[in-house]
């Protein structure tokens, strides 16, 4: 401490103008130097422009330009005023808060709980937002103890909105301070949660060095719109209003001093997760949050749905902080961190991670310029474990002034009131007795490279072996698990997307270099997979650069980067979706005749679901009989591919040979070959108009007899000679599974349908035949025999509550089916589990034909 007072004392000495640009750049190194949302303030309003790579144009420059907005202190706006008007500014520097200012705040010693408050107010259709105000941390005391007291912290009372408030909701939001297993371990927790919901997704937010979950106030309610998710935003074990415990290094290896700062706040996070009974979440990291959230996927795999990594630091390699000495082992009472460029602002060093370098617009072929050395006094405050915020505290009533200096420019693209609201919340932050910060030195070296990059570690995200980890092991040394246990279970990869703001002033060059290691990690994973595997196969990565954006992509271009998240969050659910029947189908093509409306609508869900892409055959795209309230909500095919789906629709006459082989031609130009068919396309002209035989028209009967007999023979036909000519497509020498949709009444008959059973009987006895023919070429070909099923055409043919109880009581198993009870079965007829099946018929009727 005799230290960090002498150091501070003598900086704060230095004559005005070298402590401003000495003392400023080493406290404040982001957004002060020379960024472009500084000198031209970001609009309000996302920019119009077209960014075809996400990438800003010279029209979104100007439309920036003349959308800017006043800074938010009062001295800011009077120097642009006086500008303005031509006449001198008042003098101001690097610190707009005057020395009176200043003080002010100092003495009125707001808490964080108070500003957290005040942040999270500006939330739309949210007047008051719950604040838990035991914060778990503490003012600049020695004598004051850092322990939260366990008996006053609790919960927030819950705040609703209401859909009449809230035109997204209805919706709750909480505050709650979550306790942890030890002394003083708590993480201060935001949440928004959907009512009338269940929640099947988590989407879990990470800050960076020197923020609070604040910093996300115009994301929460954005991003609490989507349906079915809860959203959650933590305070970093020893950061913000979390719990402030002291911080101490046990281990005397460099590489064990690396991984035991880092478990200090992933090891909290697990615990957390265990704690809230969270069995899988996507996890959004800013900077040292993303950085914290790779070393987590790593620890802790199997864990995540998807990792998105908003301008994480500590990627790229460099010598220097590889090679360079850390702080001594043992208890910390300074800070660590000078540089992670985590003081929160965004400096646009390009593609070089180096603050004090030249400015450039981030590009992934852009070279870095060479590593300047570091000033002496710059690493000597390093070495010394000597933070930022160290100064802040160190400063007195001075502090405010000091943080004014990076607050003014970090935030002046935003509304005054929303500015002045989040220095104070910097302020009352900065200003807490350190805990967390001092792990930054054992984690970082000066210039905010990491010890141990990341670039070295990534390509190992969603690749590691399966443990079942009941427990946090914080002093755990390795973050890679052995590669030398074939009896492990094995990650099937983890979508990972990078975003960086386009005058970022992380290297988003590392960002490009790791999208590399992770897609060669893939295909070396995909080598050796087994064909279970490969359907299970879920990792992708790609680089988002945000436009008009720099560091703090989630503040500076926050509608853009709040589209974005969203659409990350709709791809979760989609390949949820895909993975949930296992991809059974995954890879194959499949085509399904009458898939507008009913059965082969639900057959078309299904098979997208288990990974086909289907192409959906019909006379027209919606069905001419009454339509079902879920078919009014889309085709078929638009379902699908809004569900992450792939489907296209063909119009086709199942009775015309010409329509249905140019049916077969479409799904090999479009997707390269056919897989499956089904031939469902069907007509039952007696259940709404029965006729006994010796009344039946021949029209009845023929139009009968071709959609439903000649249509199968069709689809059968052309699907056999497109398979034969196909690769194997199954692990057993498969070519193909062809799906004929028979009818119990196929098999057993009723009264007054005469020509709809004859038909129907038809597909089964053809089915059998035709798998023999074949059986030589390793084409499957079965029939299915569905039972009554509930569907907008089937309740027409109901008539009335006697009729239909009369029918829900021939299926002694649960009464009527559903149409994807019939789908599902058709999923087993397509996958390699049938793989010795094929003419078969079998019955799906909840015990109908066992009578």
């Amino acid at each position: 401490m005799r230290l960090a007072a002498h150091i501070g004392a003598s900086l704060l000495a230095l004559p005005a103008t070298l402590r401003s640009a000495a003392f400023v750049t080493a406290l404040y190194p982001v957004d002060i130097i020379s960024n472009p949302t500084i000198s031209t303030p970001l609009p309000h309003n996302r920019p119009t422009a077209a960014y075809s790579t996400m990438t800003s144009t010279s029209q979104a420059d100007d439309a920036s330009r003349e959308g800017g907005q006043r800074p938010m202190l009062a001295r800011q706006r009077a120097k642009e005023e006086a500008e303005a008007q031509g006449r001198q500014p008042p003098r101001g520097g690097y610190f707009p808060l005057s020395y009176k200012e200043g003080w002010s705040q100092w003495w009125a010693g707001l808490t964080p709980a108070m500003t957290e408050h005040k942040v999270l107010s500006f939330l739309p259709y949210l007047k008051k937002p719950p604040t838990q105000m035991q914060s778990g941390t503490t003012p600049p005391d020695e004598k004051q103890s850092m322990d939260v007291d366990q008996s006053v912290a609790k919960e927030a009372a819950p705040v609703r909105t209401t859909s009449e408030t809230d035109p997204h909701g209805p919706r709750q939001w909480h505050s709650n301070l979550v306790q942890l297993a030890g002394k003083n371990r708590f993480l201060n927790e935001f949440s928004v949660e959907r009512l009338g919901e269940e929640t099947e997704n988590n989407l879990v937010m990470l800050h960076g060095y020197g923020a609070g979950l604040g910093f996300y106030y115009k994301n929460f309610e954005p991003l609490s719109r989507l349906p079915s998710w809860k959203l959650y935003a933590l305070d970093l074990l020893g950061m913000g209003r979390s719990s402030r415990p002291p911080f101490k290094i046990n281990a005397k290896d460099k590489e064990g001093k690396v991984r035991e700062a880092e478990s200090w706040f992933i090891d909290a996070l697990e615990e957390w997760r265990i704690k809230k009974g969270i069995e899988k979440m996507t996890l959004l990291g800013h900077s040292l949050g993303g950085y914290m959230a790779v070393c987590y996927a790593l620890k802790y795999p199997g864990h995540l749905n998807k990792l998105i990594l908003a301008s994480p630091v500590g990627i790229p390699e460099d010598p220097y902080a590889v090679n360079d000495d850390m702080p001594e082992s043992g208890d910390t009472s300074t800070a660590a961190e000078f540089e992670q460029a985590e003081l929160e602002g965004g400096r646009p060093a390009g593609d070089n991670n180096n603050f004090l370098n030249a400015r450039k617009e981030a590009s992934r072929d852009g070279k870095p310029a060479p590593r300047k050395p570091l000033p002496k006094w710059l690493t000597t405050l390093w070495d010394a474990n000597i933070s930022p915020f160290s100064l802040v505290r160190l400063s007195g009533p001075l502090g405010p002034r000091l943080v004014s200096g990076w607050t003014s420019r970090r935030f002046s693209h935003l509304p005054p009131d929303e500015a002045q609201a989040l220095h104070d919340y910097s302020y009352s932050l900065f200003r807490q007795r350190g805990s967390g910060e001092y792990a930054l030195a054992y984690i970082l070296a000066p210039g905010a490279f990491a010890r141990s990059p990341l670039i070295r570690r990534i390509h190992g995200v969603g690749r590691q072996y399966l443990e079942d980890h009941k427990k946090p092991e914080p002093d755990a040394a390795a973050s890679t698990p052995p590669t030398d246990s074939p009896q492990k279970v094995r990650e099937t990869g983890v979508p990972i997307v990078l975003m960086y703001g386009d005058h970022d002033w992380m290297d988003v060059g590392g960002g490009y270099a790791s999208r590399e290691k992770l897609e060669a990690e893939k295909q070396k994973a995909l080598a050796n997979a087994t064909e279970r595997e490969k359907q299970m196969e879920n990792g992708s990565v790609k680089v988002s650069v945000v436009p008009k954006a720099g560091h703090h992509v989630y503040l500076d271009g926050y509608e853009w980067f709040n589209d974005e998240i969203l659409k990350e969050m709709k791809d979760v659910e989609k390949r949820q979706k895909r993975l949930a029947g296992h991809g059974r189908l995954q890879g194959r093509v499949a085509i399904v005749t009458g898939a507008a409306s009913g059965l082969g609508r639900a057959i078309a869900f299904r098979y997208s679901s288990e990974g086909a892409a289907v192409i959906c055959a019909d006379i027209r795209e919606t069905t001419k009989y009454g339509a079902s309230e879920e078919e009014t909500r889309g085709t078929t095919h638009d379902r699908i591919n809004e569900a992450g789906g792939q489907a296209v629709f063909v119009s086709t006459d199942v009775t015309n040979p010409v329509s249905v082989e140019n049916l077969v031609e479409r799904a090999v130009e479009g997707f390269g070959k056919v897989d499956v068919f089904v031939n469902n396309a069907v007509v039952a002209l007696e259940s709404t108009n029965p006729q006994p035989v010796w009344d039946m028209p021949l029209e009845m009967w023929e139009k009968e007899q071709m959609i439903n007999s000649t249509g199968v023979f069709l689809g059968t036909k052309y699907a056999a000679r497109q398979m034969m000519r196909q690769d194997v497509a199954g692990p057993n020498g498969d070519r193909g599974w062809i799906i004929n949709i028979a009818s119990i009444l196929g098999h057993v008959g009723t009264n007054n349908m005469t020509s709809y059973c004859a038909s129907k009987g038809a597909v089964i006895n053809f089915s059998r035949a035709a798998a023999l023919d074949c059986a030589e070429h390793g084409i499957h070909v079965n029939s299915v025999g569905p039972g009554y099923t509930t569907s907008s055409q089937t309740e027409l043919a109901f008539g009335d509550e006697k009729r239909r109880a009369q029918l829900q009581g021939k299926h002694p198993f649960r009464g009527l089916g559903q149409p994807d009870d019939i789908a599902r079965a058709c999923v087993f007829l397509a996958s390699d589990d049938a793989q010795w099946v094929s003419g078969v018929y079998l019955p799906v009727d909840g015990c109908y034909t066992a009578r």
